[in-house]
């Protein structure tokens, strides 16, 4: 049984998502939402043999009073009803339950609800007799979402009634509300199939009541959904194909894409003996062989999760699958065939969960929501897609909307640990609403190979965003509140399904080209203008098109811009795996002249003129000069046995400049400082600032000298690239030295041990000098204080294979070192090994297929050995393990693989 419906508009219903079930207040119908939804026609059931009675509650014309009375009485006795006023049974739709109604509806968009608030005894009646046959047995069967909490107290009283219009009489199918062991929470889990014998023969009315047990307000919220009434009690099996968890998957983010193909199977009717086949299609992918079988019995009622197999292969090719699963059973058995879709596309650049956008989704200031997703090869992630709903009730004053963009890295090494790599605020203007906007990230985020990155979005104030959500019965997206240590909230919400917060993704480059566009001060393009690389000592010239480019290895320059009259102050860049455009304009530069001058006007060389980053000295007139354009900077001079008798402000206006710098003579100190590595090493070109007197860099030997420094306490710092910053503090008596010694910054190195794609447990990873370590159940480990240099030697072993010796680099970032081990006495191009376990999940017995002779080794999650086997059959018997994730090692003489299985 499935209705089916077209959704031709929005609606927004910013809602909030519990952990535990919420009492809903009564909410026929709201004034939450900003546009009303509209529904096609749904379609009638798919039961087979003849409905005696159908309620689906669907229909864009439907009235609830059409096949219903809805009455009230004080006790449970049909003549003493009257009409009911609310709150009372209503027509359940998304908007109801203050935007929570999805949450109440089995199919479709509609179902039967009340609220605990309704006093007395309030029923649902059907307006028509029924006439119950004698023979074959009828049954009654719907769909119920009841929850009680006998611990706080909260008990649901619900009976199903059949009123005898010949007796007069009242006959109870069901209660639920007398004990906690008779009163089992089902929120639409399972279908009620309840026998009509009591009324056979008669002409009933069927009534559903709520009792609202001393009007104390003691119960939760009740709701029906898809009524049938029915002589023919045969199997009817309904398949719902549960969506990958994600929608869109960019090409770039893996080589081969294997999924798997989930459903769910409801037996609505009587058991079903024969055995049932799940087979797929896909008009993408000729001859798919991926099925499923069920031969053991299926209860009435039952439900189960069906997993496929094998996988389903995708290549990284952008296309969209399709894909229709069917169920089906032997010619002979009267089971109707049930057929659904699912749809997974492979873009180009976008990665999501979401299947568009159904309504939005705000949630309290600072809490952070969003999804995870997996890189199976490196990447980038440049911006955040995000799928706003159409939001009018927030007036267009209100905007923008200012909210935050995070994105953590989970290095399965450490998964219990986020790293925050970016935090970026934006806003959401109003043009926003019921649209897809990507917002770029100033610098894009790299996302190494088997890693995992959360992209979240977090509302800073109390005006709700609405992020898209699609509604999908089976998403889920997370909750997280801290990053170190983790603390995520897997949100799984029927009513919200999927949120539309997608990542913008592009892959690595691997020789970037740096283009320089230049212009000049009309904005138009300038030609012949030299850009010099300081670090390479090499200068490239601009086209007439003012452009000009070149390919750098990774890693950070300085350039300078060179055309005669105009400023050559240098600029730095970054060079990572992408191709960069620097965009910059020539500026104007004008000559400022320096006079230092005693306070009797007589000229002083030798002084030190300090507009950084730029020093100059004076000649005998006391005079230097340089090209600055106009704006504001800051000037040092420094002289032994002197000091500036008034601070100057240098302003460079739009001309040349002189300007005169009065020194006074005073007792002074000179101060020479010298930087180093923690190897002894000098550290040329090193930023050295002192409180007062500026900055000057280091020479190449590393060293500074600063003349003229008062007597007293001299603090400041240095500051060199990929070194921590040191400090200076020297209580300055006399002419003095000092040395400071900088300490690397470290970065973590993450190794993946593996052989033919599966990984290596206990894997040895000895990194010279620095660390040792061992890889864990999915193969990886890490080493997270591993200073940057070039060609870092390393060592991986591991029993019955290769020794593997190798180095990697690490210059300001953090680095994924991938292994690949060899099996003694196996040719390096062993055939892959491609075996299938199933069923996945499983409660007993575990299939393996694909292999002939083989050992299994199952692990727990802590990596403790739980079962060995070094013959066993195909199909292995783990009943006897606690429920949980395991880990399945299969061994063949060509090598191995690794499974995760779940114990259910």
């Amino acid at each position: 049984m499935k209705k089916y419906i077209a959704l031709v508009s929005y609606v927004l219903m910013c809602v909030s998502v519990y952990a535990q079930v919420e009492r809903m207040p009564f909410s026929d119908k709201m004034n939450y939402t900003a546009n009303k939804l509209i529904i096609g026609n749904s379609k009638g059931p798919s039961t087979p043999g003849s409905a005696l009675f159908y309620e689906d509650f669907e229909g864009t014309t439907y009235q609830l009073t059409d096949k219903w009375e809805v009455l009230r009485s004080s006790t449970l006795d049909f003549q003493q009803t009257t009409g009911a006023a609310n709150p009372a049974w209503f027509r359940c739709t998304p908007q109801s339950f203050n935007g929570n109604g999805s949450t109440y509806i089995k199919h479709g968009e509609a179902s039967g609800a009340i609220s605990f608030t309704a006093p007395d005894f309030t029923w649902l009646i059907t307006h028509d007799t029924i006439a119950i046959p004698s023979d074959p047995e009828a049954f009654l069967k719907f769909w119920l979402w009841y929850y009680s909490n006998y611990d706080q107290g909260y008990i649901t009283h619900f009976y199903v009634l059949a009123y005898d219009v010949d007796g007069q009489t009242l006959d109870t199918l069901l209660y639920y509300g007398n004990d906690q062991a008779t009163s089992v929470p089902n929120q639409y889990k399972s279908l009620f199939n309840l026998s009509l014998s009591k009324v056979a023969g008669k002409n009933v009315r069927l009534a559903f009541v709520y009792e609202n047990r001393n009007n104390q307000n003691k119960g939760t919220q009740l709701a029906i959904d898809d009524i049938l009434v029915t002589n023919t009690n045969i199997p009817d099996i309904e398949l719902k194909v549960i969506p990958y968890k994600y929608s869109k998957v960019p090409h770039i983010t893996f080589d081969s894409l294997f999924v798997d193909l989930k459903a769910n199977i409801y037996n609505l009717g009587t058991v079903l003996n024969d055995t049932l086949t799940i087979s797929v299609s896909c008009d993408k992918i000729p001859n798919l062989q991926s099925s499923a079988e069920i031969t053991d019995t299926i209860e009435s009622g039952e439900q189960r999760v069906i997993t496929l197999s094998p996988k389903v292969k995708i290549m990284s090719t952008a296309e969209s699958y399709t894909f229709n699963l069917n169920a089906s059973t032997p010619p002979d058995t009267l089971t109707q065939n049930n057929t659904d879709n699912t749809t997974l596309e492979v873009s180009s650049s976008i990665f999501a969960t979401d299947r568009g956008v159904k309504g939005g989704i705000s949630f309290n200031p600072n809490t952070q929501i969003g999804n995870l997703y997996e890189f199976q090869r490196d990447g980038f992630i440049e911006g955040v897609e995000i799928g706003w709903a159409q939001n009018t009730t927030i007036p267009e004053t209100a905007y923008p909307l200012d909210f935050v963009v995070y994105v953590l890295e989970i290095n399965p090494a450490s998964p219990s640990e986020a790293k925050t790599l970016t935090q970026e605020y934006f806003t959401k203007e109003y043009s926003a609403n019921g649209g897809s906007i990507i917002y770029f990230l100033p610098k894009p985020v790299y996302c190494h190979k088997g890693f995992s990155y959360y992209v979240l979005v977090k509302q800073t104030s109390d005006t709700p965003l609405g992020i898209g959500y699609d509604g999908d019965p089976y998403g889920a997206f997370w909750k997280v509140d801290e990053f170190f240590p983790l603390n995520a909230t897997y949100m799984a919400n029927q009513s919200i399904g999927n949120i539309a917060v997608r990542a913008l993704v592009s892959e690595p480059v691997e020789n970037p080209t740096v283009f320089f566009n230049i212009k000049n001060e009309q904005k138009e393009p300038a030609q012949n203008v030299k850009v010099r690389i300081v670090e390479l000592d090499s200068t490239i010239t601009t086209n007439e098109q003012g452009q000009a480019s070149i390919e750098l290895n990774n890693g950070k320059y300085t350039y300078n811009i060179d055309s005669t009259g105009y400023s050559s102050l240098r600029k730095e860049f970054t060079v990572f795996s992408q191709n960069l455009i620097i965009n910059d304009s020539l500026v104007k530069a004008y000559n400022v002249k320096f006079r230092i001058v005693d306070t009797d006007s007589v000229p002083l060389p030798g002084a030190r003129i300090n507009v950084y980053p730029i020093t100059l000295i004076s000649n005998e007139n006391g005079e230097d000069s340089t090209m600055l354009p106009s704006g504001n900077y800051s000037l040092k001079v420094m002289l032994s046995n002197y000091m500036m008798k008034y601070p100057v402000d240098l302003l460079v206006e739009d001309k040349d400049t002189l300007y005169i710098v009065v020194m006074e003579q005073a007792t002074t100190y000179n101060l020479t400082v010298n930087v180093k590595n923690t190897k002894g090493e000098s550290l040329p070109n090193a930023d050295v600032s002192l409180m007062g007197y500026g900055t000057l860099k280091t020479n190449n030997e590393g060293s500074c000298a600063f003349n003229g420094l008062l007597p007293g306490n001299i603090m400041g710092s240095v500051k060199y690239y990929n070194y921590i910053w040191g400090s200076i503090f020297v209580d300055l008596t006399s002419d003095s030295t000092i040395n400071v010694t900088l300490i690397p910054e470290h970065y973590t190195a993450t190794f993946y041990v593996t052989s033919k794609g599966n990984p290596i447990i206990n894997a040895e990873i000895i990194i010279e000098g620095l660390d040792t370590l061992h890889t864990g159940l999915n193969g990886y480990a890490q080493s997270t204080y591993i200073p940057f240099g070039n060609s870092i030697p390393y060592t991986v072993k591991v029993k019955d294979y290769y020794t593997y010796t190798g180095t990697f680099d690490i210059w300001d970032t953090d680095v994924l070192v991938t292994v690949n081990l060899t099996p003694l006495g196996v040719d390096d191009n062993y055939d892959d090994l491609h075996p299938t376990i199933y069923p996945n999940p499983t409660t007993d017995f575990i299939t393996v297929t694909g292999l002939n002779n083989y050992s299994i080794t199952i692990f727990d999650i802590n990596g403790r050995v739980v079962y060995q086997n070094s013959n066993p059959d195909s199909k292995i018997d783990i009943g006897f393990l606690p429920k949980g994730m395991y880990i399945v090692k299969l061994n063949t003489s060509k090598g191995f693989s690794i499974h995760k299985v779940l114990k259910q």
